[in-house]
């Protein structure tokens, strides 16, 4: 797979955007899958290759990895769904601020 951007991921945290792990986005290809799933609308492949603090390790992630991991500290150096919204590419505008907590359900 051929990295295309370098970057960041950030999450929601209570009233806040807060930056949680640097990744790698990889190219969108037509019927692309994610460890043999269907990419949901709004999400992107990225590679986590590192947790900005250990404090993200346990931070949950809106779908679980192919082998089954279900938080941050499980994915370094593998290949995850992340919602477009939150993912930081050089050069382009930051996510908006948040101003209330998101749903505990990922999908609203």
């Amino acid at each position: 797979m051929e990295v295309t951007e370098e970057g960041g991921l950030v999450a929601p945290k209570e009233v806040a955007i807060q930056y949680v792990a640097y990744r790698s986005a990889l190219p969108m290809l037509p019927n692309h899958t994610c460890h043999g799933l269907e990419i949901p609308p709004g999400y992107a492949s990225v590679g986590v290759e590192r947790i900005a603090d250990s404090q993200f390790e346990s931070l949950e992630l809106d779908f679980p990895a192919g082998d089954g991991s279900t938080t941050l500290g499980e994915v370094v150096h593998g290949v995850i769904p992340w919602c477009k919204r939150y993912i930081i590419i050089p050069g382009m505008e930051a996510p908006p601020q948040r101003t209330r907590p998101l749903s505990a359900n990922p999908q609203q």
